[in-house]
């Protein structure tokens, strides 16, 4: 019986002849996924790369255009997704990164990126996931696309250790440079004809990541103060920011540290125990307390220095 290791060094069954690679790009990893392709020594390989263009973001398709110039470069939006299976069609291996809408996985050449370490999170949101959840540990996985959720064969595998805490912005970044390792390791590969076959994924340890909805930034006072911090951390800039009701008005929470505990003997979580010097509340949790520093209302009005101590940050 061949181990992992030797079953990985089998070659997947790729037509090389096109000679081309195609990039479907959205999202966070545009641009490190296109730089890794760029500058990588392709040779006489041609470039093929697509972005999705689904918020209008003009000036993200202007630095891409930039950086691409002289690619067969498409942006293009719902309307136009006609185009990708002919594309597929004539290129050699397809790189799918952040690409969600893939008609017929069932071509032999995508391989789809996915920012977690498979067959752990499986779906939707694996990096905030992985964050809020407090894992030592984050990476990014390259496998074969097959009819299921994030189940194919892993061809690649990148991690990386970090400490908390971190925002999702800073976190992103890591992964980014891992996306970049692993398609400069694609495209060696990919020269010498040599991409793996990939490891059937195990069942032991899979587990899947739901989608969100504005509904889970609000935050549950219940968690640890730990809990919180990751949470709010992991909903920062570039996505949402964590919220709550304050006097049965929304607010953001963007920024919040935990301090040190103290006994509270009817603990009520959700309700501030006192304001620091810095004018900023403290906020009871299910476990620990949490400095809120960065709290504004719904039209972006800091609530900084907070005034009234008897308050109560509720869930919805």
């Amino acid at each position: 019986m061949k181990t992992k290791e030797e079953n990985n060094r089998d070659i997947a069954s790729i037509d090389y002849s096109g000679g081309s690679i195609a990039l479907l790009i959205r999202g966070n990893y545009s641009i490190y996924a296109s730089e890794a392709l760029i500058r990588a020594p392709l040779r006489s390989s041609k470039i093929i790369v697509v972005w999705h263009n689904e918020q209008d973001v003009s000036d993200y398709a202007d630095r891409l255009r930039l950086l691409l110039k002289g690619v067969e470069f498409y942006v293009i939006t719902s309307r136009d997704f006609h185009l990708i299976n002919e594309i597929i069609h004539r290129s050699s291996l397809v790189i799918a990164v952040g690409w969600k809408w893939l008609e017929d996985a069932s071509h032999s050449n995508i391989m789809v990126f996915h920012d977690s370490l498979l067959p752990k999170y499986r779906g939707h949101n694996p990096l905030v996931t992985a964050l809020i959840n407090g894992d030592a540990q984050i990476g990014v996985t390259a496998f074969w696309a097959d009819q299921d959720i994030d189940t194919g064969p892993i061809v690649y595998q990148k991690s990386i250790d970090f400490s908390y805490p971190i925002a999702i912005k800073e976190a992103i970044k890591l992964i980014g440079g891992l996306y970049v390792e692993i398609i400069e390791q694609i495209i060696e590969d990919f020269a010498k004809k040599q991409i793996p076959k990939g490891v059937t994924q195990s069942e032991d340890g899979a587990c899947y990541s739901l989608w969100r909805n504005e509904e889970d930034y609000f935050i549950n006072w219940g968690k640890s103060a730990d809990y919180i911090e990751r949470h709010i951390n992991a909903s920062s800039s570039p996505y949402g920011y964590t919220k709550s009701l304050l006097d049965s008005k929304v607010v953001m929470i963007k920024s919040g540290q935990v301090v040190r505990d103290i006994v509270v003997a009817n603990r009520i979580p959700g309700k501030v125990i006192r304001i620091n010097d810095n004018k900023c509340p403290v906020v009871v949790c299910g476990e620990g307390l949490i400095e809120l520093t960065d709290v504004c209302d719904d039209a972006g009005n800091s609530l900084i220095p907070f005034k009234k101590l008897r308050s109560q940050f509720k869930n919805v």
